[in-house]
């Protein structure tokens, strides 16, 4: 279930990030958002608690 929840607030991030900046975006950088997103989905439940007790 954590793990759901951490890749929708990234989809939701990228989105953020995307709406914000608009064309100011290098279409690599862009690119680089949805691989971050692409290679944290499948990243175990543990590994989600711990980055989620970092960020407070």
């Amino acid at each position: 279930m954590l793990n759901w929840i951490f890749s929708s607030a990234l989809v939701l991030l990228v989105i953020l990030l995307r709406a914000v900046l608009k064309n100011r975006l290098d279409p690599r950088l862009r690119y680089a958002l949805w691989l971050l997103l692409f290679s944290a989905a499948p990243l175990d439940e543990s590994l989600c608690r711990q980055l989620l007790a970092l960020a407070g």
